[in-house]
């Protein structure tokens, strides 16, 4: 990458590499993402991998100044409108960044259901980090772009003949008829299938985190009934102890905020599976008043 505005890019890779700042770096770490602000305006992506590796070296830019912050000497020595200003220059830089994969999405062309399919699972991978940075609107305008995507695909599997025997063995005899309806429906129902694994899996997530923030929980209790048993005026314990507390709050925050996060990401992906179930539900329903009409004109 080069060095860019205020820190070698050698620097930028031990940051990287080992999540940890010096303590007086952190204006070099603004100056760089100021820099890196006017590369990626002007920056060509070709493709929405190039945006990922960017967006998670930003990433670990801010777990390491988070890091520090929450770390003893961030917390005894460091400005706290730093943090949020680098917070806020990160999450600036990530937004630009999804708002460049809506356009390359919005001027890319497919030929096969592939192709659809392997930008999907990366806008999806995309939206995923976007939202577990606080980046919310350009996660969900992300997620709106591969659910369209999917549509597509069907469209090109329909168009294209593709079919996926392993998921459509059970309509065999009707798609060999000809019977579009079902295809559709199968493979609704192979979305919808996949969108239930995503949420069992989202659900443990969920579990495993709020077992963090209860463990923490019961940490931050046990230093502030030691805090009240520490001699006034021994400065230096009631320092380590303050350190702590400090840092174990900066963890619940976190995993508090991802939480959030995850509830929003949990409501999403069981609204699409809603919206899936609904649109089988319609094709079901438009098939037999098909059915209905051909048997009245029978009579």
């Amino acid at each position: 990458m080069g060095d860019i505005g205020g820190i070698s890019d050698k620097r930028l890779q031990q940051i990287l590499n080992d999540g940890r700042i010096d303590r007086y770096e952190t204006r070099d770490i603004k100056s760089f993402l100021n820099a890196f602000r006017r590369k990626i305006e002007g920056k060509k992506y070709n493709n929405l991998s190039e945006m990922m590796e960017d967006l998670k070296k930003l990433e670990e830019i801010k777990k390491a100044v988070d890091n520090f912050f929450t770390g003893m000497w961030g917390f005894q020595s460091a400005d706290p409108a730093s943090r949020q200003i680098i917070q806020n220059q990160t999450v600036s830089l990530m937004e630009i960044i999804g708002s460049k994969a809506s356009d390359l999405i919005n001027s890319a062309s497919y030929s096969s259901p592939d192709q659809v399919d392997a930008d999907i699972s990366r806008l999806e991978d995309l939206a995923s980090l976007l939202a577990n940075n606080g980046c919310w609107a350009a996660s969900k305008a992300l997620q709106d772009k591969a659910d369209k995507l999917y549509y597509l695909k069907l469209d090109l599997m329909c168009n294209t003949n593709v079919i996926d025997q392993s998921v459509l063995d059970d309509f065999t005899s009707s798609i060999k008829g000809g019977d579009l309806q079902v295809l559709v429906m199968a493979l609704g129902f192979e979305r919808a299938d996949l969108l239930e694994q995503q949420i069992a899996d989202q659900m443990k997530i969920m579990k495993e985190r709020n077992e963090k923030l209860k463990k923490l929980s019961d940490t931050l209790a046990a230093l502030r009934k030691e805090s009240g048993k520490i001699d006034k005026d021994d400065k230096k314990k009631q320092g380590e102890i303050d350190s702590k507390i400090e840092k174990i709050k900066g963890e619940m925050d976190a995993l508090n905020s991802e939480a959030q996060m995850d509830m929003i990401r949990l409501q999403g992906l069981m609204s699409k599976r809603d919206n899936i179930y609904q649109m089988v539900t319609n094709i079901m329903k438009t098939d037999q008043r098909s059915k209905d009409a051909v048997v009245g004109n029978l009579r």
